[in-house]
């Protein structure tokens, strides 16, 4: 598995994507231009609209067990459900 074997390559791409995302959300016009000249797409069609671009400490609630509204709650409870659903006793 790629994240097993490769740690430091993961956190690599997680700080660098916070980095980013920080810096984006400082410098709106300089980010959509950034964007707009690697992805070669116009700059007006860049947008946060209906995007939540989380920072560190968001990203790490997000991940905790002991939050109910988090990913690790959200997978059990998808899991329980299907268990429920479809694996009758």
């Amino acid at each position: 598995m790629y994240s097993r074997d490769r740690p430091e390559d993961i956190r690599a791409f997680v700080r660098g994507w916070l980095q980013a995302t920080t810096y984006w959300k400082a410098n709106v016009q300089e980010g959509n231009t950034i964007i707009s000249k690697a992805l070669k797409i116009p700059k007006n069609t860049i947008s946060f609209e209906g995007v939540n671009l989380t920072n560190l400490g968001e990203n790490q609630k997000f991940f905790q067990s002991s939050n109910p509204h988090s990913f690790l709650a959200a997978m059990y409870n998808a899991k329980q459900e299907g268990r429920d659903r479809y694996c009758t006793n």
